[in-house]
This record gives structure tokens, C-alpha cells and sequence, in this order.
């Protein structure tokens, strides 16, 4: 867009008028309703400068949990998500096991959220975990990812992936 006009500016009414978009500002612990939808921000501790955020995303009593560019949960954001019982979960696994350059999750803090998340009771047997946000850095192939993340109890997610819930 900023090559196409360097005038442009998502925070004047005119672009956004334009674009057809309605920006809402929320903080952690905050919600929004979206049609039937309601999304509940929660601090996702990426970039502390910023007010980075994950989402619960719930509709027709289903909750989905987008956690990507995740560095680690808050004990504020822990008291939110137990207020809920997510049927699906979406974390950053930007690196493998044992590699962690910052700014992410590597594997072993995806398996960290994951046995917290079931000793909360946020989420159970019948929720479904998978990782993505996947970087080519410190990571093995997609085969042996899935293999240690079927052992530890989530999935990885893939291109073109569709999941009902």
C-alpha cells in the first residue's frame, strides 16, 4: 500500500474508508464483539514495547486459542485463559528442541504450555494442539517434528491444513 501511495495511513478515516476496515484497539484481558464472534485479547509477551497480544477466539460455544509470536504467558495471561476451555490451539513453535534464538517458542516451551494448559483443566483430551509459525531455523523435518509433537501431545500444522472443530 505505502508503494502504491506514500501518503497512505491506516489511521485516517479516508484509508479506512477505502480499505473497507475498522480497527479496534484492545488490550490484554479486553474483548470485542465481531458479529457473533468474540475475541478476548490476552499479552503475548512477544515484544514487551509493544501491546503484543494472542486472541481466544470463541463462536457457537467453541473456543480457539491463536497464540503466534508468543514468547512466553504471563501469570495475568494464565488467570485469563483459565477462564476458558479451548477446543483448539494454535501456538508459535518458531524453533526445534533445544534452539531458541528469542522472540518465540521453541519446541520444548510449546510441550511447557501444553502440560500447564491440561493441568489448568484449560484444556483436555478432546482439545486439539498444533504448532505453527515454524521457522528453518533449528528445526528437523516436518516428519520428525510431528513425531516428537504426537509424543507430547499436540500436532504440526502444514500448508493447507483445515481442522473442524
Amino acid at each position: 500500500m505505502k508503494t502504491e501511495d506514500p501518503n497512505a495511513d491506516l489511521f485516517d478515516e479516508k484509508w479506512l474508508d477505502m480499505l473497507n476496515m475498522d480497527i479496534r484497539y484492545i488490550r490484554s484481558g479486553e474483548y470485542i464483539k465481531i458479529g457473533d464472534y468474540s475475541v478476548t485479547a490476552i499479552e503475548s509477551l512477544h515484544d514487551t514495547r509493544e501491546n503484543s497480544l494472542i486472541y481466544v477466539i470463541s463462536y457457537n460455544n467453541k473456543n480457539i486459542l491463536y497464540g503466534t509470536d508468543l514468547l512466553r504467558l504471563s501469570e495475568k495471561a494464565w488467570d485469563i485463559l483459565k477462564g476458558f476451555h479451548l477446543d483448539l490451539v494454535i501456538l508459535d513453535q518458531t524453533y526445534g528442541k533445544g534452539f531458541n534464538a528469542g522472540g518465540h517458542l521453541d519446541a520444548g516451551q510449546v510441550v511447557e504450555i501444553i502440560t500447564r494448559m491440561k493441568d489448568e483443566k484449560i484444556i483436555d483430551e478432546e482439545s486439539l494442539v498444533y504448532a505453527t509459525h515454524i521457522s528453518h531455523e533449528g528445526n528437523d523435518t516436518h516428519d520428525e517434528m510431528e513425531m516428537y509433537a504426537v509424543r507430547n501431545g499436540y500436532h504440526i500444522a502444514y500448508d493447507g491444513l483445515e481442522i473442524i472443530i
